[in-house]
């Protein structure tokens, strides 16, 4: 997560006390910065270096490919606008039929209770 974002974004919500990846008993409350265990982390295994940011993108890219729309994206990283969020969602064609059946569905159902409420 990007800290300058969470920084940005936790007032406005109130400053919850729960909820944070990396708690810490800090001011903040939370770890500000990983990059040191990171590095040890990676000095002591056999896994490539990798840019730790990577890991947030990686997250949000399968979140929108497992069908989450650039709203909930923009509301879990905290992005300022959807269109920020758009980047991770790629819509493969399973999806945008998923889409369509849902949608079909959510039709029959509104019809059907459209006909009950002209019954009554």
């Amino acid at each position: 997560m990007e800290m300058r974002h969470e920084a940005q974004r936790k007032p406005k919500e109130g400053k919850p006390k729960e909820g944070w990846v990396f708690p810490a008993p800090t001011k903040s409350e939370r770890v500000e910065s990983v990059k040191s265990q990171h590095r040890k982390a990676l000095k002591d295994s056999k896994v490539k270096p990798f840019v730790l940011y990577s890991l947030r993108h990686t997250m949000l890219t399968r979140l929108g490919e497992s069908g989450a729309e650039a709203f909930t994206i923009q509301k879990i990283a905290g992005h300022s606008s959807a269109v920020i969020s758009q980047r991770y969602v790629h819509p493969t064609p399973a999806l945008i039929e998923n889409a369509f059946s849902r949608f079909e569905a959510y039709n029959a159902a509104r019809e059907a209770e459209l006909a009950k409420q002209t019954v009554q």
